[in-house]
C-alpha cells in the first residue's frame, strides 16, 4: 500500500495511535476508514487519468474517498451516530442482503437536506429542527465556522505558504463553510454519475482527461481543508497537535501537485 495518502488521512481521521480505552471503538473505526482511505487514494493516484479506463475507475475511487473522509469526520464530531452504525454492523442481526437502518447515509447524516428553522437556536424549535450532519446549518455553527476562526488566529501568528490557504481566507467563516458544504454535493453529484448507470451516454465524453484531472485535485483539497479545519475544531476527537496538523496539510498539498500539477 502506498504511503502518498498517508498524511490526507492523518488528517481526515485523527490521531488513531491514542490509547484511551474511552476510545476503543471511535479509534478502531478511525483505523479501519483511514486503511480505507489510504487504499483508494493510492489507487487514484496511480491512475493513469490519460488512459480509456480512467473514466471508469475514477469516479468510483473518488466517491469512496469523498464518503469516507466524510464518514470519518462524522465519527469524529459526532462519535454517537458512526458508533451506533459500528455496532449494528457488529451485531449477530447483522445481514448484507437487506439495507441497514443504522446506515451512514449522504443525505441525511453528510450532506442533509433538511430545511433548517428560520432561527436556529429557537425556543420554540423541536429536537428533530437540530441537525447533527456533518454539513448542516446547525454544526456550520458549532464546528466549522469555530474551526475556521481559530485556524485563522492560529496562522495569523504562524503564517505558512499554501495556495490553498491563501484561497480559503479569501472568504469568511460564513462563506468558506457554505463554499465547503457545495463543493461537496457538487463532488458528491460529479461522481455518482460515473458509479450509477444512469449516464447512457459514453462516459468517456462526460469524463475527459481535463475534467478527471479537475475532479480529482478539487476532491484531494476539499478533503485536506476539512480534514485541517477539523484539527482546529471545538468537539472534535483524536486531534494532533496545531503545528503537526499544518505539517501534514502542507506535505497532502504538495503531494497533489506533485501528483497533477507539476510538468
Amino acid at each position: 500500500m502506498g504511503d502518498r495518502g498517508k498524511s490526507l488521512a492523518n488528517l481526515i481521521c485523527g490521531d488513531v495511535k491514542s490509547t484511551h480505552a474511552e476510545q476503543d471503538e471511535l479509534i478502531q473505526i478511525q483505523r479501519t476508514l483511514r486503511d480505507k482511505l489510504v487504499f483508494f487514494m493510492d489507487k487514484l493516484l496511480s491512475c493513469r487519468l490519460d488512459s480509456k479506463d480512467a473514466c471508469m475507475f475514477v469516479p468510483f475511487f473518488s466517491r469512496n474517498i469523498l464518503e469516507t473522509s466524510a464518514t470519518a469526520l462524522l465519527a469524529r464530531i459526532d462519535p454517537f451516530r458512526v458508533i451506533v452504525t459500528y455496532k449494528v454492523q457488529n451485531d449477530a442481526s447483522y445481514t448484507i442482503d437487506k439495507p441497514s437502518n443504522a446506515a451512514i447515509n449522504w443525505r441525511k447524516d453528510i450532506y442533509s437536506e433538511q430545511k433548517p428553522p428560520n432561527k436556529l437556536w429557537d425556543f420554540e424549535n423541536k429536537i428533530g429542527d437540530y441537525d447533527r450532519a456533518l454539513l448542516s446549518k446547525h454544526q456550520g455553527e458549532l464546528v466549522w465556522k469555530p474551526a475556521f476562526l481559530c485556524l485563522n488566529d492560529y496562522l495569523e501568528s504562524n503564517p505558512i505558504s499554501s495556495t490553498w490557504i491563501s484561497e480559503l481566507f479569501v472568504h469568511n467563516e460564513r462563506e468558506a463553510f457554505e463554499q465547503l458544504r457545495s463543493q461537496a454535493q457538487h463532488l458528491f453529484s460529479s461522481f455518482s454519475k460515473g458509479v450509477h448507470s444512469e449516464t447512457l451516454t459514453d462516459v468517456s465524453h462526460v469524463y475527459d482527461m481535463p475534467t478527471l484531472c479537475a475532479l480529482s485535485q478539487d476532491l484531494l483539497r476539499w478533503c485536506s481543508v476539512m480534514g485541517l479545519l477539523s484539527q482546529f475544531a471545538p468537539y472534535t476527537q483524536l486531534l494532533y497537535s496545531h503545528k503537526l496538523s499544518i505539517s501534514q496539510f502542507q506535505q497532502a498539498e504538495r503531494m497533489v501537485y506533485n501528483e497533477f500539477c507539476r510538468s
